[in-house]
């Protein structure tokens, strides 16, 4: 998978060859599935990388790279919490034999962009409810509500001390009830919508360009 400071040291190399007139960095409009896995897959068989990895698929965009690889995508990495709802993306992943990484398990309540509307899940009566229940942090049962449905989880810290409260969720068990109770806090809210990418025809999430068009118009 390509991150954002591969994208940055890529950029800063070409400097301003692909800068707009605006002083933006230009992207592609359109690529090619077909392209884009046999990239991918070129990796791998140089031994550059163990395995191939895809962030923020939807299903459509899984399917049409599925179709075409001959080497297993081995995961897929997408936001998920309890609010918002991956289940159906999910359960395709899994019907593929794909493991799903959860980023942002905590809802990203401390990124530069939230605002006063987001929703601080670590918060909520409900999540903090259980996690008494349950006898550990809101934290430790936010990552167990993602470890619980095999899903892999990777929270950020730099802090070793919570860094090791986080590794305490592996004890956390949740029953199937606890987490139904847990997926009704849905509200189709998205941390991490990247809407500076809204306007490119592979933007994964069409319900992100809905919202933004629906509060244009308010």
């Amino acid at each position: 998978m390509i991150h954002r400071c591969s994208m940055t040291y890529t950029l800063r190399k070409l400097g301003k060859k692909r800068k707009t007139s605006q002083g933006t960095f230009a992207t592609a409009s359109k690529f090619h599935s077909f392209l884009l896995s046999k990239a991918m897959e070129h990796l791998v068989e140089k031994g550059l990388v163990n395995s191939i990895g895809v962030s923020n698929f939807n299903i459509s965009q899984m399917e049409e790279v599925l179709k075409i690889a001959k080497k297993p995508v081995v995961v897929n990495q997408v936001e998920n919490h309890p609010c918002i709802d991956q289940r159906e993306l999910i359960d395709f992943c899994k019907s593929k034999n794909i493991l799903v990484t959860a980023y942002s398990p905590l809802g990203s309540p401390d990124r530069s962009w939230t605002t006063e509307k987001d929703p601080n899940i670590q918060e909520d009566p409900v999540v903090k409810k259980i996690a008494e229940h349950k006898g550990c942090t809101p934290v430790q049962l936010l990552i167990a509500y993602n470890l619980c449905q095999g899903l892999l989880c990777i929270p950020k810290s730099v802090t070793p001390s919570r860094i090791r409260q986080n590794f305490q969720a592996l004890g956390v068990q949740l029953t199937k009830e606890e987490i139904e109770k847990l997926d009704t806090l849905v509200t189709d809210y998205r941390a991490c919508a990247w809407e500076f990418w809204s306007h490119h025809p592979y933007y994964p999430f069409p319900e992100e360009v809905e919202k933004l068009s629906d509060e244009m118009i308010k």
